[in-house]
């Protein structure tokens, strides 16, 4: 046979079977050069085996790794309840939902309120004046800060654990109030110089109409679009001074004098159209964030 020395590893180390050993045996024999190389192979597999020789662990060893797997993990668990406490998660969220209201909405409604209580204060019908202008920079401005296309924490929100429906509560609630306030000051102003204006009745012309018509808004803006809650908001606002005219027949006269003096019946279908799309907008879609 040739020099083998392809199998003198494996001799040295007993891993060859009882036919090649025979066979091997019988060429080193009358080979000088595979003996030497084999002399060589047994002392490597001798450094080997005592390198990787292991000094057997004294029992004590043994009884602290069973103590130590016994032992269950100390694994950190969340103790809260998941999404509970809404309301007050709610009122946690209500100081931040100013900031992400992008701000060209605030100063696009803070100017139009300001120069409509100019023209207010200078009409005999500031009450008029109110009522038309109010609602409508509330609605739009409750469709712009609450639209599903113009929300930039919408993504981030559906991550967390939070309810998307608290979210969209606490904004709407953020809205509503900053509105209000907003709106109140101005009609507080309007009554100030005049003291024969009722101020009561300056602050329910405005406040009648604003729920029905920031409901309306609301809903087209967070299941459809921001341009479909501003363009209904107008649309009612521009057919409000044609209602009960030739140009416009009862079929619209009669809901939109309803949304703008509304009873206890239009009021709660308000509230149940914002309760209904709260509870659907999660279900809808995540469109992008854009720019209004």
């Amino acid at each position: 046979m040739s020099h083998p020395t392809d199998l003198l590893a494996a001799y040295a180390m007993r891993e060859l079977p009882p036919d090649t050993v025979a066979a091997l045996e019988r060429h080193l024999a009358d080979c000088p050069d595979c003996r030497r190389d084999l002399t060589a192979w047994r002392h490597l597999a001798t450094g080997v085996q005592i390198a990787t020789a292991t000094t057997p662990p004294p029992p004590a060893v043994f009884a602290v790794i069973r103590r130590r797997v016994n032992i269950a993990p100390r694994i950190p668990v969340y103790a809260g309840q998941v999404a509970g406490h809404p309301l007050r998660r709610m009122a946690a969220l209500l100081p931040w939902q100013w900031w992400l209201v992008r701000w060209p909405v605030w100063v696009t409604a803070g100017v139009v309120l300001i120069l409509g209580t100019v023209i207010a204060a200078l009409s005999p019908f500031s009450a008029e004046v109110m009522a038309m202008l109010v609602p409508l920079i509330t609605a739009a401005t409750v469709a712009a800060s609450c639209g599903a296309d113009t929300d930039p924490a919408g993504e981030l929100t559906r991550a967390t654990l939070t309810s998307p429906r608290t979210v969209l509560l606490a904004r709407l609630t953020t809205v509503l109030s900053t509105m209000t306030v907003a709106s109140l000051a101005a009609s507080l102003a309007l009554t100030l110089p005049d003291g024969a204006r009722d101020g009561f009745a300056l602050v329910g012309a405005w406040l009648g109409p604003l729920v029905p018509l920031c409901a309306l808004s609301f809903a087209l803006s967070v299941l459809w679009r921001t341009s479909v809650g501003v363009g209904a908001a107008l649309t009612l606002w521009s057919l409000r001074p044609l209602s009960g005219t030739d140009l416009v027949g009862d079929w619209i006269t009669v809901p939109v004098e309803r949304i703008w003096t509304p009873d206890t019946a239009v009021i709660l279908i308000a509230v149940a159209l914002v309760a209904a799309s709260c509870y659907l907008a999660p279900l809808r879609p995540l469109r992008r964030s854009r720019s209004v």
